[in-house]
Order: structure tokens, then C-alpha cells, then sequence
């Protein structure tokens, strides 16, 4: 009996020390997967971020350099933009250097940023600013001036995620959701030049006690006399042969300003009686037009209207300060067609306005009229940058290039300038080269196609009137008229569509053949009218005559 009492006491202990052999709850077991699953999704989401993560991500990083170059010019008080490389999806800040030219600002890398790369796959879609909209090839820029800005929006996309970088023309750089438009854009306005040419005549009025108090005006210096004598000249054989009067720069062109409707966009002359220039024994057409001061009388009152071209600024679109007077000085600009409109036949504006000026938009083509003296040149050029807010463009070595007959330009006094081009090749033809969106970039074939036309005309209307209530420089509105003929085979050659030429497109409208392409009293071709607004781009060098030149992989059977 005390045996028995003693083994269950010693049991008793045994159980108590030993530790319960239990497993976990449902709850526990629940709370770890819980923390488990969470923890595997942070850590997905870093690894794997999803297309609008990348997106977004992308667009604030480029907000931070973009915030930087701002930075950057207010610490400047100056100039300095991002240039944007929309092949690489990259972009680089640069910054101005004092150069030997005092009229203009050089442009360097700056070494204290380095070069913004996109990560890959997000792409830069495309820069629009208020000179350039929706550029989405090439080079583009945008400009910060002290803590003013010329605004615009660059978009990033990933699929189907799109962010936009928001510059406004003042205020904070921001990120937005989508394709965001231009917030409060401005153009950004050259700063006027000092008067180098002397003092002004307007006495300067002094504080009472002041030194200099009633001292006379100082006098302006005596400038040399303009010569009436012209040195003889010859036929040019090219714009590098003739002296070139360059443009003054002018501020960004406002999108609006080149649309119908506007106050702006002229109405231009008919082309049916163009013909080309006659020479008389006045006009020698192979001679060099006088500018529009050659003969004026040298003015000898310096108290004239104007010093310098500061001086005409407000007088209306290109003028320049000329033997004392702001005149109009149509020579060395450049017009780029903007749009284009199908006038004649109208039954295709249906069929070609859309593409083509899908394409112009895009950059893929860049039609260019170059006021050169005493011949006009055609380009189809490259953009390479961009000049005091004006597009930068230059002839490319892909295109044809075509110079005019000599020709004048004239109207300006009354307002509006006209200026008439016909090439000097053979039946006055031109071929404008049409990117083929069927072929890829990359592609070891011709990526355009050919749109030939002879007996070609152009007239370009440019509205040089005072504008009123602008302040500062001013752009022209302008016209470009392009009257040509188009033969069977050249329509037969160029696709409108994946499954119809423009030959079949004439045949399904009904459109009957209306112009003599041979001289033998049968009309077999087609004349068209295109018309489109242009805007004025800063041309970087002077073309010269490349008629034959067409793309790689593009020459034809029996060239």
C-alpha cells in the first residue's frame, strides 16, 4: 500500500515535467501563410514591376532631370537645354558658351550631368513642344531660359501604360498619367541686341544734382555710305556661289497661326497663269536680284526711322533696318509645308490628305522652299535641331534637291510676297520621295516610295503684314501651292493603299485623264493642285543641285 503511493506520486512528477507534445493552431498556421504570401509579393513587385510601375518610375526619374536643367538655369540666369535623342530614347543637358559671334549662344555638353538613359523597355513616344508638336523621330529640345521655360510634354510608354512629363512654361516640373497637353506654353523671346552702331539722338534727362545734367545728346557715329555700284556677276551654279543674306531668327511659330481660318493663313493667288520668268532687256533673269536697299539713297538724316534691325522688331514679320528704313527682306528664309490638301482632283483628298499629312506631322517628310537669290531651291531635307525657337533643318544626303529658274520675289511692299518656283530640269519635273510604312526600318529594301510629277509649279503667299497686338518679333503666315502633272506610270508606281495604287484609286473615283503628258493631243496624265499652310524653320546651310540623288535601294529598272 505505501509502495503503491509512492509510484503514483513519482508518476505525478514524471508527467509534469514532461512538455506537451501539441502542433499549431488553425489561426497560426493562417497568420504565416499570410506574412509569408505578403512577403513574396513585395518581393515580386521589386523584382517584376508591372508596365505602369516601369512607366511611372521612368517618368519620375526623367521629372528629376528635367527638374535639374531647371535648376540649372536659374542658377545660370541663362539658357540651357535637354536635348532629346528619340532613337536612343535618351537625353543629354547642355549649356551655352560665350563664342566669337555675339549674336547667337554655342551649345556644350554639360560635364556635370551625365546622359540620361530610358531604362529599356519604356520608351520616350514622343516631345511636343509649342515649335516642334509631336515630334517622334529625330532629335528633340527643350529649352529652359533663368525660371521661364518654352513648355511642352514628353511622354513615355510601356504597351499600354503612358506618363507624361509635364514642363509648363513657369512653375513645378510634374508626372501625369496619359498624354498630357502643353500647359501654359510660351515662346521663348530672343533678347534684343545693343544698338552697336552709336549712341541714340534723344537727349537723356538727369536727376537735379546729378553730373552730366543738361549736357548736349552725344552724336551717333557716322556710318559708311551705302554704294550704288554693283560688281558684275555670272550665272550662279549653285546657292554657295551667291551671297546669302541670313535670317534674323525668330521665336517658336504658334501651332494655330498656320491653320485655315486663322488671321494668319493667306489666301493664295491662282496658279492657272503661272508661267515662268521672261526676261526683257531691262531684267537680265541669270543676274542677281538687288536687294530691296541696293539702290535706295544712302540716308543721311541718322535720326532716321531705325538704327538697327532691333529697331523693326515690331513693325511686322522680316524686316530689317535698311539704308534708315524697316523693310521687308524676303531673302535666305525657308518655308516647311505643314499640311497638304488635295484641291485638284478633289475626289482623292479623301484618299491622299490624310497620308500625307500624317507624314509630314511625323517628320518623315520635310518639304522645304528656300528664299535663296537669285534661284529658289526645293528641298526635301533632315531635321538636325533646332536655332533661337526656330526647327533646324538641313539638306539631307537620301533626297533629291531641286533649284529654280531665276525668279523674283515680289508683293512684299503691298503685304503679302509671292515667290514662284519651277525646277530648271527637264519638263520642269520633281520626284518627292513618300515613306512606305509597309517596309520596316531596318529592311535592306527602299523604304519610299516615288511620286513623280512634271510640269511643276509652286507658289508661295507669305503674310508679312503688321500683326496687330503682338509685341517683339513676328512670323508670317504662309501658303504653299503645288501645281504638277502626273503620268500613268508614275500612278501605276505609287500605293496608296496595301491593295491600291493611285492609278487604280483614279479609276475607282472616275477621275478622266486631263493633261497632254507627250504632245500628241491625247491627254494622258493627271494634273494635280495640293495647298497647304507653311511655317518658317531655320535652314543651316545653303543647298545645292541634287537632282539625281534617290534613297538607298530605291533605284529603278534602267537607271
Amino acid at each position: 500500500m505505501h509502495n503503491l503511493g509512492l509510484n503514483r506520486r513519482l508518476n505525478d512528477m514524471v508527467s509534469r515535467r514532461r512538455p506537451e507534445n501539441r502542433g499549431l493552431t488553425l489561426v497560426e498556421v493562417l497568420v504565416v501563410i499570410s506574412i509569408v504570401g505578403l512577403l513574396m509579393a513585395v518581393l515580386l513587385f521589386y523584382m517584376f514591376p508591372s508596365d505602369d510601375g516601369r512607366c511611372k518610375s521612368e517618368a519620375n526619374r526623367l521629372s528629376a532631370y528635367m527638374t535639374a536643367a531647371w535648376a540649372e538655369a536659374v542658377m545660370r540666369d541663362g539658357p540651357v537645354r535637354v536635348v532629346f535623342d528619340l532613337s536612343a530614347h535618351s537625353a543629354v543637358r547642355e549649356v551655352t558658351r560665350v563664342g566669337a559671334d555675339i549674336t547667337r549662344s554655342l551649345w556644350e555638353t554639360d560635364k556635370k550631368a551625365g546622359i540620361h538613359q530610358v531604362e529599356n523597355p519604356v520608351i520616350i513616344d514622343s516631345v511636343n513642344t509649342t515649335s516642334v508638336p509631336n515630334l517622334q523621330a529625330g532629335l528633340g529640345y527643350m529649352t529652359f531660359n533663368g525660371q521661364q521655360s518654352e513648355g511642352g510634354v514628353i511622354v513615355l510608354s510601356l504597351n499600354e501604360a503612358i506618363y507624361s512629363v509635364v514642363v509648363p512654361a513657369r512653375g513645378k516640373i510634374k508626372v501625369e498619367r496619359g498624354r498630357a497637353t502643353i500647359p501654359n506654353s510660351t515662346n521663348l523671346q530672343r533678347q534684343k541686341l545693343p544698338d552697336l552702331m552709336g549712341y541714340k539722338s534723344k537727349t537723356t534727362k538727369s536727376k537735379p544734382g546729378m553730373i552730366g545734367g543738361g549736357l548736349p545728346p552725344s552724336q551717333p557715329i557716322t556710318r559708311r555710305p551705302t554704294t550704288t555700284t554693283k560688281p558684275k556677276t555670272s550665272a550662279a551654279t549653285s546657292a554657295n556661289d551667291v551671297k546669302k543674306i541670313e535670317p534674323t531668327p525668330s521665336s517658336g511659330p504658334q501651332p494655330d497661326d498656320y491653320l485655315p481660318g486663322s488671321p494668319n493663313y493667306p489666301s493664295s493667288p491662282d496658279l492657272s497663269s503661272l508661267q515662268p520668268p521672261i526676261s526683257s532687256d531691262k531684267t537680265d533673269p541669270t543676274t542677281e536680284p538687288s536687294d530691296p536697299g541696293d539702290d535706295a539713297e544712302p540716308n543721311d538724316d541718322q535720326n532716321g526711322p531705325c538704327q538697327s534691325y532691333t529697331d523693326c522688331l515690331d513693325d511686322g514679320p522680316w524686316r530689317q533696318c535698311i539704308a534708315g528704313t524697316c523693310r521687308v527682306n524676303p531673302y535666305g528664309r525657308t518655308l516647311m509645308l505643314s499640311n497638304v490638301q488635295t484641291q485638284e482632283p478633289a475626289q482623292l483628298g479623301q484618299v491622299l490628305d490624310a497620308l500625307m499629312s500624317d507624314l509630314i506631322a511625323e517628320g518623315e517628310i520635310n518639304l522645304m522652299l528656300n528664299l535663296s537669290q537669285p534661284n529658289l531651291w526645293l528641298v526635301q531635307g533632315r531635321r538636325s535641331g533646332s536655332f533661337a525657337g526656330l526647327p533646324k533643318y538641313g539638306q539631307s544626303e537620301d533626297f533629291p534637291t531641286y533649284r529654280s529658274e531665276a525668279t523674283l520675289i515680289s508683293g512684299c511692299d503691298a503685304g503679302i510676297c509671292t515667290a514662284t518656283f519651277r525646277p530648271d530640269t527637264e519638263d520642269q519635273s520633281m520626284t518627292l520621295y513618300v515613306r512606305d510604312r509597309s517596309v520596316d526600318e531596318d529592311a535592306q529594301a527602299c523604304k519610299y516610295q516615288p511620286l513623280s510629277l512634271i510640269d511643276v509649279s509652286i507658289l508661295a503667299a507669305i503674310n508679312v503684314q503688321k500683326q496687330p497686338g503682338i509685341v517683339g518679333e513676328q512670323l508670317p503666315g504662309a501658303t504653299m501651292t503645288i501645281r504638277g502633272t502626273l503620268r500613268e506610270s508614275a500612278a501605276r508606281q505609287f500605293d496608296v493603299t496595301a491593295s491600291e495604287n493611285l492609278l487604280d484609286a483614279l479609276e475607282r473615283f472616275s477621275v478622266a485623264p486631263n493633261a497632254d503628258t507627250v504632245g500628241d493631243g491625247v491627254n494622258d496624265g493627271w494634273e494635280f493642285l495640293f495647298q497647304g499652310a507653311a511655317q518658317t524653320v531655320y535652314f543651316e546651310d545653303d543647298p545645292t543641285a541634287s537632282a539625281e540623288t534617290v534613297p538607298d535601294y530605291c533605284e529603278q529598272d534602267g537607271e
